[in-house]
Protein backbone atom coordinates (compact mmCIF):
# COMPACT_ATOMS: atom_id res chain seq x y z
CA UNK A 1 0.00 0.00 0.00
CA UNK A 2 0.95 3.84 -0.86
CA UNK A 3 1.80 5.45 1.95
CA UNK A 4 0.15 8.72 0.67
CA UNK A 5 -2.95 7.05 0.15
CA UNK A 6 -3.45 4.84 3.29
CA UNK A 7 -6.83 5.65 4.85
CA UNK A 8 -6.98 3.85 8.22
CA UNK A 9 -10.20 4.48 9.13
CA UNK A 10 -11.23 2.17 5.57
CA UNK A 11 -8.69 -0.32 6.33
CA UNK A 12 -10.32 -0.65 9.80
CA UNK A 13 -13.65 -0.60 8.50
CA UNK A 14 -12.60 -3.38 6.27
CA UNK A 15 -10.12 -5.47 7.90
CA UNK A 16 -11.17 -5.63 11.67
CA UNK A 17 -14.87 -7.18 13.24
CA UNK A 18 -15.92 -6.85 16.26
CA UNK A 19 -16.57 -9.86 17.64
CA UNK A 20 -17.99 -9.70 21.38
CA UNK A 21 -18.20 -6.26 23.06
CA UNK A 22 -16.17 -5.18 25.82
CA UNK A 23 -19.92 -5.19 27.86
CA UNK A 24 -19.45 -8.72 27.95
CA UNK A 25 -16.51 -7.98 30.65
CA UNK A 26 -14.53 -10.92 32.30
CA UNK A 27 -16.92 -13.40 30.56
CA UNK A 28 -15.56 -12.34 27.30
CA UNK A 29 -13.72 -15.66 27.22
CA UNK A 30 -16.44 -17.65 28.09
CA UNK A 31 -18.49 -16.65 25.63
CA UNK A 32 -15.55 -17.07 22.80
CA UNK A 33 -15.27 -20.40 23.85
CA UNK A 34 -18.80 -21.17 23.12
CA UNK A 35 -19.59 -19.53 20.06
CA UNK A 36 -15.91 -20.00 18.27
CA UNK A 37 -13.79 -23.01 17.15
CA UNK A 38 -10.98 -24.43 18.99
CA UNK A 39 -8.52 -23.98 15.87
CA UNK A 40 -4.85 -24.20 17.20
CA UNK A 41 -5.22 -23.81 21.26
CA UNK A 42 -4.35 -26.34 23.38
CA UNK A 43 -6.69 -28.13 24.49
CA UNK A 44 -6.22 -27.49 28.56
CA UNK A 45 -6.04 -23.32 27.81
CA UNK A 46 -9.46 -24.21 26.25
CA UNK A 47 -10.83 -26.14 28.88
CA UNK A 48 -9.55 -23.08 31.64
CA UNK A 49 -11.79 -20.55 29.60
CA UNK A 50 -14.31 -22.39 29.85
CA UNK A 51 -15.31 -21.09 33.63
CA UNK A 52 -14.03 -18.07 34.65
CA UNK A 53 -13.54 -19.11 37.89
CA UNK A 54 -10.92 -21.42 37.25
CA UNK A 55 -7.79 -20.55 38.46
CA UNK A 56 -6.11 -20.28 35.23
CA UNK A 57 -8.85 -18.44 33.11
CA UNK A 58 -6.82 -15.10 32.71
CA UNK A 59 -3.64 -16.55 32.01
CA UNK A 60 -4.95 -19.69 29.29
CA UNK A 61 -7.31 -16.57 27.70
CA UNK A 62 -3.78 -14.56 26.77
CA UNK A 63 -3.00 -17.66 25.40
CA UNK A 64 -5.93 -17.87 23.20
CA UNK A 65 -5.10 -14.19 22.40
CA UNK A 66 -1.64 -15.31 21.16
CA UNK A 67 -2.03 -18.25 19.40
CA UNK A 68 -5.79 -18.36 17.86
CA UNK A 69 -5.74 -18.46 14.10
CA UNK A 70 -8.87 -19.00 12.05
CA UNK A 71 -9.64 -18.44 8.20
CA UNK A 72 -7.04 -15.62 7.88
CA UNK A 73 -7.82 -14.27 11.02
CA UNK A 74 -6.65 -13.63 14.34
CA UNK A 75 -7.41 -11.79 17.40
CA UNK A 76 -6.81 -8.78 19.54
CA UNK A 77 -8.31 -7.49 22.70
CA UNK A 78 -7.83 -3.81 23.71
CA UNK A 79 -11.64 -3.91 25.13
CA UNK A 80 -13.81 -5.12 22.35
CA UNK A 81 -12.63 -8.50 21.30
CA UNK A 82 -12.15 -8.06 17.68
CA UNK A 83 -10.74 -10.37 14.84
CA UNK A 84 -8.56 -9.26 12.04
CA UNK A 85 -7.46 -10.23 8.74
CA UNK A 86 -3.72 -11.30 8.66
CA UNK A 87 -3.33 -11.19 4.63
CA UNK A 88 -4.62 -7.11 4.53
CA UNK A 89 -2.11 -6.79 7.76
CA UNK A 90 1.06 -8.27 6.17
CA UNK A 91 0.65 -6.42 3.13
CA UNK A 92 1.40 -2.80 5.00
CA UNK A 93 4.19 -0.98 4.99
CA UNK A 94 5.79 -1.28 8.47
CA UNK A 95 4.78 2.98 9.31
CA UNK A 96 1.25 1.60 8.56
CA UNK A 97 1.37 -1.73 10.03
CA UNK A 98 2.52 0.64 13.58
CA UNK A 99 -0.34 3.20 12.92
CA UNK A 100 -2.97 0.00 12.94
CA UNK A 101 -1.61 -1.52 15.46
CA UNK A 102 -1.26 1.67 17.13
CA UNK A 103 -5.18 2.56 16.80
CA UNK A 104 -6.24 -0.28 18.01
CA UNK A 105 -4.64 -0.04 21.68
CA UNK A 106 -7.27 2.55 22.85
Amino acid sequence: MNTTTFDLETFIYDNVEIELSDSHGQYIPQLFREHFPQANIEQEDWDAIADPENEYYWDAWASVLDTWEHMGRILHQSGDLVSIDVQAVDNLTDEQREQFWESLCF
